[in-house]
């Protein structure tokens, strides 16, 4: 890739870097204000700690902890890049240090998709990218870590971002047999 000196590629060869994977201190675009440059980096360093975060719980469930890095790509990234995914924390008492303990993920499905989710309910739900915003059925596609960080994730979630909606969810009872619940929203009253 050759640089024209505005921040900008002239040319691209097929193997080249893209741009926005480019390493070194950060550039400014004629199309960005300084602030906006700091703002894009904050919010990329929350993005890349929130997977993190969400890969340290998976990383204490039995159900995940052997998961390829590949599987990263379809648990994780989708939901975390439309904002369907949800973190608790646990504060320490005394040092204030924070400690992610439960994390769920959520989409809002087609009727195809929708359908196909509640075919199998033993197998664990994958779904392709564009298969997480394609209509308006709610699924908690995963819930993951103790059952007070999914409680308290849940009580924050239904008056949040499951406001208004009936999300569906596949949870086992003792014996490990599957059926589908339903966690209410609350009304956009409350």
């Amino acid at each position: 890739m050759e640089n024209d000196g505005s921040g900008g590629a002239q040319n691209m060869a097929p193997d080249a870097e893209p741009p926005s994977l480019k390493t070194g201190p950060a550039t400014a675009t004629p199309d960005l204000t300084i602030d906006q440059v700091h703002i894009g980096a904050a919010l990329s360093r929350l993005f890349a700690a929130s997977l993190g975060d969400a890969i340290m719980v998976m990383s204490q469930s039995s159900h995940y902890k052997h998961c390829a890095l590949s599987d990263i790509e379809w648990l994780l990234l989708p939901p975390a890049r439309l904002g369907q995914i949800y973190i608790a924390e646990m504060a320490h008492r005394e040092k204030g240090f924070r400690k992610p303990i439960a994390l769920l993920t959520w989409a809002f499905v087609s009727e195809e998709v929708d359908q196909r989710l509640q075919q199998d309910l033993r197998r664990p739900a994958r779904l392709r990218p564009e298969e997480w915003n394609s209509g308006d059925i709610g699924w908690i596609i995963d819930a993951v870590g103790g059952q007070q960080g999914i409680e308290s994730a849940l009580t924050w979630l239904k008056h949040n971002a499951f406001k208004g909606h009936r999300m569906k969810m596949t949870v086992f009872n003792a014996h490990g047999a599957a059926h589908i619940a339903i966690v209410e929203g609350a009304s956009h009253d409350t």
